[in-house]
Order: structure tokens, then sequence, then C-alpha cells
């Protein structure tokens, strides 16, 4: 009777391998064989997709597979949240307890510092919300000890996107470790998600979204870099993989917004307020505000809406989930709009202009967005059925994903989403083909990309080549 040859037991691979029961090697943020088979990874489902039972949609169409509409993200923006006082830091404290157990001290003891002093205030472009990253959330983490690794693996990915050396590499992969070593108590205590947890997880599921964000800002950047100019088969897979990867971070911002709602009430009144709270946004009926924010708005309201002949001929489901995520998208240009300055300080409304306009001057100050956490507004209301037709490279959605671009854009370069407009955009180019140029070139032209179209060749790989810079790990920046 022969015996087994030994091998290690798998007890936690994705559902894509459980299922057809196959090994899975339970790589993160994704599995070997879901990369290969280009497919999202279950991994990358790191918290429930739905909301309590008694949550409510202001959508009733077959699509509505949705989350409700918080406070300050309802139709008319009309609610805001007044945050609550800040605890006082627990910094010493923390750096005692991590430590103690520490195999590295030295290296966590950087980590750590490295979180509070710069990666905390690099998470908001409000004073109040850094505050509430570098003093509240290390409180939090005295009795929360997978919430202070957690920090430490914000520290190591912090570091490993400010270089391009091999010191990169390093802290990339002590992020890494870190997060693995989170994660199963993670998805242990979120299953019994109670007044008692919800702060830590709502910080420890807003890690993972920053996570994922750079995860695929980098594997972007690779795959571009190994984009083979010469075939059009190349071009294709390089940006189906790049949406694949972006596609995974937007999900995870429903892990956020899951425990926001199941607990609203109680984050409101504790440590983890500011976080969420949007004083700046309008506290007035959206159409209110932008009838002070400028004429712009109309205009790029009337540009959106008029991608709705996109969608024409397609069936009633997906018609009902593009009409959805059209009104989702046009809700978050309009927010901005509402909350972007000019230099004076004034409300300049959206400023997107038009190809004429960008072309003719390049060197025009874009209005000032005063809270950059509306830009992620519409993908954490993506529903299911959106997400799925972009995965399978729908032309309709796709071109709609491009137009969101232009927001992502106005962020600016953040370490953790570095390039993430242009990254997407570019997906779809690549993705869609020449053909549908015509549809993307408005917001290829905002984020400077439209030498893409430079020539007439059947394939633009070439031209896109040409406005990368690849670093010596491979990695093509924009």
């Amino acid at each position: 009777m022969t015996t087994k040859r030994p091998h290690r037991k798998t007890r936690n691979g994705c559902k894509f391998c459980k299922e057809r029961r196959i090994k899975c090697d339970e790589g993160k943020p994704s599995c070997e064989r879901c990369r290969q088979k280009g497919i999202l990874c279950s991994f990358l489902t790191i918290v429930p997709l739905g909301l309590p039972s008694n949550g409510t949609s202001r959508y009733a169409t077959a699509a509505s597979s949705t989350v409700s509409p918080l406070p300050f993200v309802v139709n008319t923006y009309d609610h805001w949240i007044q945050p609550k006082v800040l605890p006082q830091p627990a910094l010493p404290e923390l750096v005692d307890l991590t430590l103690a157990s520490s195999r590295n001290p030295e290296l966590d003891r950087v980590l750590l510092r490295t979180y509070v002093n710069d990666t905390a205030s690099s998470l908001s472009d409000q004073k109040e919300t850094r505050l509430a990253w570098s003093e509240a959330v290390p409180r939090i983490a005295l009795s929360h000890p997978f919430l202070a690794d957690g920090m430490l693996a914000m520290g190591a990915l912090h570091l490993s996107r400010l270089q391009r050396n091999s010191s990169a590499e390093t802290y990339l992969r002590r992020a890494t470790v870190k997060f693995d070593q989170c994660l199963p108590v993670f998805r242990n205590t979120i299953e019994t998600l109670s007044v008692s947890n919800c702060n830590p997880l709502f910080v420890f599921a807003s890690f993972i979204v920053v996570f994922l964000f750079a995860i695929a800002s980098n594997d972007s950047g690779a795959h571009l870099a190994s984009l083979d100019s010469s075939r059009r088969q190349g071009e294709f897979r390089v940006g189906a993989a790049i949406l694949n990867r972006y596609l995974q971070a937007f999900q995870a911002l429903r892990g956020p917004l899951f425990i926001l709602s199941s607990y609203f009430d109680h984050l409101h009144g504790g440590p983890c307020s500011h976080i969420f709270s949007r004083p700046l946004w309008p506290k007035e009926p959206l159409s209110a505000a932008l009838a002070h924010a400028g004429m712009g708005a109309s205009a790029d309201d009337a540009r959106l809406l008029s991608l709705k002949t996109l969608w024409a001929d397609e069936t009633v489901e997906v018609q009902a989930t593009l009409n959805r995520t059209l009104e989702d998208l046009r809700w978050s240009f309009a927010l901005v709009a509402c909350i972007s300055r000019d230099p004076t300080g004034a409300v300049s409304g959206l400023s997107f202009r038009t190809e004429e306009e960008i072309a003719e001057d390049r060197d025009e100050a874009p209005a000032v967005l005063t809270d950059r956490s509306a830009v992620l507004v519409f993908p954490t209301r993506m529903i299911i059925p959106f997400i799925e037709l972009v995965a399978a490279h729908h032309r309709p959605a796709s071109i709609l994903l491009a137009y969101y671009t232009v927001l992502l854009d106005r962020v600016g370069d953040l370490w953790w989403s570095k390039n993430t407009g242009k990254h997407i955009a570019l997906a779809v180019a690549l993705v869609l083909g020449r053909e549908s140029r015509d549809w993307i070139e408005w917001p290829m032209a905002h984020l400077g990309l439209d030498e893409v179209w430079a020539d007439e060749k059947e394939n633009y790989g070439s031209n896109l080549r040409s406005l990368l810079q690849v670093d010596r790990g491979g990695n093509a920046h924009l």
C-alpha cells in the first residue's frame, strides 16, 4: 500500500479553489490561481458585502444589490456629522505594549513612529481627522493587538511606497506579513461585530482599503512596464489585469461601510467620529448647493447624461444597473463641485474643461478639492452587478468607469493611490481598443493621456510606453 506524499493541507483556501477542490496557495491579496485566471479572488472579499437585514435602499430596481445610504451619503447630502472630542494620545503605552512581544523591536519602533508621524496625517486633508488617525487609533489599539499590528503594517506599506530600491521590497514584505498575521483575527472578530469591537474593526477595515489600493498601484505599474507594444492581445491582458486589481480595492470599501452602517450611532459617539465626519460637505439640499457652485457643473452633468445612449439597446436589467451607477456618478461629480475652491477661496464648481480648452491651456491650475474623501463616494456605492459588468469588460460599464477617473485624478499623488485614475483610464483604453476612442477621449484628455491617441496605428502600446518611466524594479510610473 502506497503512502501519500507529505504535503501541507490548506484549510483557508479561496472560494474559487474550494469549489473546484484544488489546492490554494492562500496568497495575499490574491491567490496565484485566481491571479492567473484573471478573476476576483475571495481573499479580497474580507468583510460581508451586505448590510443588516433592516437596511433599505433608495433604489427599488432589479439591480438593487446595494448598500443603504448613510446620513452623509443620501441623495440630497443634506445631513452632516458633528464629530465628538478626540481622546488623548496613547503612543508611549502602545510602544511598550507592541515592542514587548516583537521579534524585531527596532524595526517595529520605526514602523510605529512612521504611522503616527507620517502615515496618519496622509490619510486625510482635514486636521481633526488626521489627529483621529494619529491619536484616537493608537488608544483603541491598546485594547486590540490586531489593530496595533495593522498600524505597523501601514507604516511599512507607507515606507515601501516612498522608496524605489531594495528597501521598498523589504518594507512591502513586512507590510504583507503583518497584514497576514492580522487578517485571521480580523475575520474572526467581525463574525461577532458588536458595540465593543466596532471601532477597531472599522479602522482596520479602512487599513485594508489603503493596502489594496497600494497593491493595485504597485501591480498596475508592473503590468504597464511589461506591456508588449507590438501585440493587441498583450494590451488587452494588461488592461484586464489592472481593472481586476482596482475592482478588488473598490469592493473592499464596502468593509468600513458595512461596519459604519451597522453601528453608526455608537461610532458617531466614539473616538472614530472624526474619521468619517464631513463638516465641509453641503448642509443644504444638493440642488441648492449646486446653484452656488457655478455653471460648470450643469455642463458636465449634461456630458454624463449623454452616456445613456451607450446602453439604450441593453437588457432591462443591465439598463437598471447602468442607470443606477450613472446616477451615483452624477451625484459624485456634483458633490466635488460643491466642495472645490478656486485660488481665492470661492466655490469654483467642477472646473472640468473640454478637450479643446485642455489643449489650449495645459498649465491652468485646477480648483482645490477641500475634502478628498468625496471622491470615494462613487466606488463605495458601486453595486455588485456593475462591478461584474466591468470585470466582464462590458463596453458601456467600462466607459462609465473611465469617466470616474476624472474625479480620482483630483486627489493628487497620494502615496497609497498614486496614478489610480490614470491606471484605470489606461486599462479601459487597452481593454476596449481604439474603436472606443471617441467615448473616452474626454477623460483621457483630462488625465493628460491623450498622447496615447497620437497616431492611427492599430495598437497604441508604443505611444503608451513613451509616457512611462520604468524604475529598476520593473514598475512603470506616469
